[in-house]
């Protein structure tokens, strides 16, 4: 309901910024961020229950990232310098890692603690990042 579209509308443009700054498509990233909420409002509560994960203090949420061509722990390594904290690596799913094509990847956790403030300074931290690998 008014969860899922206040977090779209705040989510949309931060994530067509970063796609433009990178040189990527920001309409085509406003279509993922609304499919990719509507997805998570929809399966969530579902996959949560199907786990018979009931306790709202451990349903929290996780983002995986890799930029081309740049390893993660170089990723995390300037994030950090941001004050932005992420895990590198291959998460202890090097098999998934294997079949994806990726040796590692950068990944944010959010939970109940978080704001939209962390989530704005990982999305700068992003573009600082993306600024400095050159793309």
């Amino acid at each position: 309901g008014d969860r899922l579209l206040r977090s779209v509308m705040e989510a949309a443009p931060v994530a067509m910024g970063i796609a433009e700054k990178i040189g990527g498509l920001p309409t085509l990233t406003a279509v993922l961020v609304v499919c990719t909420g509507i997805l998570g409002a929809a399966s969530a509560r579902g996959l949560f229950n199907l786990l018979r994960i009931t306790d709202p203090t451990v349903r929290g949420a996780t983002l995986s990232f890799k930029f081309k061509n740049v390893h993660p722990h170089d990723v995390s390594q300037v994030l950090d310098q941001a004050n932005v904290c992420v895990r590198a690596g291959h998460h202890c799913a090097k098999p998934l890692m294997k079949l994806l094509g990726a040796n590692a990847t950068a990944r944010a956790s959010f939970y109940i603690y978080n704001s939209t403030a962390d989530a704005d300074a990982l999305a700068d931290a992003l573009a600082n990042a993306g600024d400095l690998f050159g793309f």
